[in-house]
């Protein structure tokens, strides 16, 4: 029926998102509390002063190595009897090592174009050893790159405290595989984007379960996961296990950081060896615009390279805690000493696909929720259970899933709700953390859920209205930022006779597109549902998707599984 706005629009709070990344493990191992190395962006523009820069001795000729920051302290070790050596031309080597993402290092291929001024060169490593060869395949082609093999390996574990691992129920002896550690909804803690280990949760997830329906399912609850275990703070994952907190996220790791957090003091650090097998990080040695230097320069990086793979450097790196190309296992209390099933890395156009399906994953929601409440909704599920209570359910688990800086809002529907509208607002479109009520918008909506059993209304379910109203408000509120989505929950058809026909808001649902991309997720509760309709309203905007609950007992696993998704 009539199609006016209920309430007044809000626009959303255009607040900074809160970036808070979990603790990175590697990091910290490495950079903080083992030794202190610099680490984050790469910044090598201090060098240029060294070159020039003299000393007692003689003027130093600098080799700048990147390293992944938990690689530095091991090179470091390697390369000490080297720093001071004196050259031919009568100055002395220098190796300045520093600590850097890998992800950082791939930035500065790619901003350093053809690599062949001076000042682009300045802005690169001369040797660069990632954690993984995965961001090699990354980096910009422009820069030659030339790979001296791998250093060591380090397979990718579950890290969380002793007391998470029992509530968790997991051991040694009976360690759980990938899709069911990780998307259980425990929150995990790791950067699925830029963190290594974080990328071979997503890689494993694939290996185990192909590149199939349950594989994206899998991918989108870990992100969900991810944004909970990501929401509580910088230091807290590690705060938890100097605890041994049984509220300890599982953190993707490696086994050598693992090994270097224990020795630090953290007892209760626990690793669990997923039963399905772990990637494994391979720390290549890789020489930097390689053949751009000159000669004299080419010849040390070489030679700072072949320090770096000779047999003596091999037992540095294994006492570092990792492991050498014979697969040995490193000592420390519960390392797994058989060789462990290693789970294969992707191909670079399949870990580009993959990066871009995280970060849209990773992308804040707002989300606009349409709730039948029409006469049908009190129809039993079954026993003692109506349908409009599995909605209550399955919306309450899925907002206590949702991060806080996500937005939310809710409107209910039925035919003629309030005088000649059919649908009426609940709440607004709201970031979950804001204040309403003298608490959080959050428990302020969950409330509102709570007494939704008591809202149901006589009277038939308009569909095509609500829907037309919802998109226009969402449309009207665009946050380019953010995945814009309308989430429909109802049992039935639309029943609406004098209101916008079905094709009528197919062709306005089209047509609108060009004024935000908001996207429609259409569920159906049980078998009565009209879905080939409700999947007509969702193609219509983009990347819109319909589902059908047939059993009304499984509609909590839809609607997390949707809102997860994006497309």
């Amino acid at each position: 029926m009539g199609r006016h706005t209920p309430g007044s629009r809000r626009q959303p709070r255009r607040r900074g998102r809160r970036l808070v990344a979990a603790l990175a493990v590697l990091a910290v191992a490495s950079g903080g509390a083992v030794v202190a190395q610099r680490t984050g962006a790469l910044d090598l523009s201090f060098v240029q002063t060294l070159r020039g820069a003299t000393s007692a001795d003689c003027t130093p000729t600098v080799v700048r190595v990147a390293a992944s920051p938990a690689m530095t302290p091991a090179v470091n070790a390697v390369l000490a009897p080297a720093q001071g050596r004196a050259l031919s031309d009568g100055t002395c080597l220098r190796v300045d090592v520093q600590g850097v993402d890998p992800d950082q290092v791939v930035a500065a291929t790619r901003a350093a174009k053809a690599a062949t001024l001076p000042e682009e060169l300045a802005r690169l490593p001369h040797l660069w050893i990632p954690d993984s060869s995965i961001w090699v395949a990354r980096a910009a082609r422009a820069v030659p790159l030339a790979r001296e093999g791998s250093l060591a390996t380090s397979p990718v574990v579950l890290s969380t405290s002793e007391a998470s691992a029992k509530a968790l129920k997991w051991s040694t002896d009976s360690p759980p595989a990938w899709a069911q550690a990780v998307t259980t909804g425990w929150p995990v803690s790791v950067d699925l984007t830029t963190d290594t280990c974080g990328l071979a949760t997503a890689f494993a997830l694939r290996a185990s379960l192909g590149e199939t329906a349950q594989y994206r399912r899998a991918l989108a609850a870990l992100s969900l996961s991810v944004s909970q275990g990501n929401t509580v703070g910088l230091q807290a994952p590690l705060d938890l296990v100097s605890e041994n907190s049984p509220a300890t996220p599982i953190m993707p790791s490696t086994e050598q950081a693992v090994l270097a957090l224990r020795r630090t003091g953290l007892a209760s650090l626990t690793m669990i060896y997923p039963k399905d097998g772990s990637p494994s990080l391979d720390y290549p040695l890789v020489r930097v615009a390689d053949g751009r230097w000159g000669a004299t320069t080419e010849a040390l990086v070489k030679s700072v390279a072949a320090e770096l793979t000779s047999s003596g450097a091999g037992a540095t790196y294994a006492a570092q805690g990792f492991r050498l190309e014979d697969g040995a296992a490193p000592d420390g209390e519960g390392v797994r000493t058989e060789k462990i099933r290693a789970l294969p890395v992707p191909d670079a156009k399949t870990v580009s696909a993959t990066i871009t399906a995280l970060t849209t994953l990773a992308a804040p929601t707002r989300m606009l929720a349409l709730i039948d409440v029409s006469t049908s909704m009190n129809i039993e599920a079954r026993p003692g259970v109506k349908r409009i209570d599995l909605v209550r359910d399955a919306a309450t688990a899925a907002l206590k899933a949702l991060p806080p800086d996500n937005s939310v809002g809710a409107w209910m529907f039925a035919s003629r709700i309030e005088g000649d509208v059919d649908y009426k607002q609940l709440a607004a479109v709201d970031r979950l953390d804001a204040q309403d009520q003298g608490g959080t918008h959050r428990a302020a909506i969950l409330a509102l859920l709570k007494a939704l059993p008591g809202q149901t209304r006589d009277g038939g379910t308009s569909i095509y209205d609500t829907v037309d109203a919802a998109v226009t408000e969402m449309q009207a509120s665009y946050d380019g930022r953010a995945s814009n989505v309308v989430v429909l929950l109802t049992d039935g058809r639309n029943l609406d006779s004098t209101g916008l026909t079905l094709d009528e808001v197919v062709s306005r649902l089209e047509k609108g597109r060009s004024k935000g991309a908001v996207r429609l997720i259409a569920i159906g509760i049980g078998g009565d549902t009209d879905l080939p309709s409700l999947r007509r309203l969702a193609e219509a905007t983009p990347g819109g998707q319909a589902y059908q609950a047939r059993d009304p007992a499984d509609l909590q696993a839809v609607l997390l599984e949707a809102l997860a998704s994006r497309g």
